[in-house]
């Protein structure tokens, strides 16, 4: 089954090379077209353990939201 589309005569190869041209210096560039940024990184980006930390409690709190409420044996109600 083919694709439909014409094959290519770009490589991998030519698509870095061209992003290599646009993306001149570490951290967002500017494009040539409005809303084009490109990024450059240097270096692998480390996550803070302070946001893993937040993005678990939001992600817990909308999953525990989630859940029908029951009543605990002590008579507050709680979601699971």
């Amino acid at each position: 089954m083919t694709s439909g589309y014409p094959p290519s005569t770009v490589g991998g190869g030519d698509l870095v090379a061209e992003l290599a041209s646009i993306a001149t210096q570490a951290g967002p560039n500017a494009g040539l077209w409005p809303g084009l940024t490109a990024y450059r990184f240097t270096a692998p980006a480390g996550v803070p353990a302070a946001d893993v930390a937040a993005h678990a409690r939001a992600a817990r709190e909308q999953f525990l939201a989630g859940l029908p409420e029951t009543a605990s044996g002590n008579g507050t109600a709680h979601a699971g």
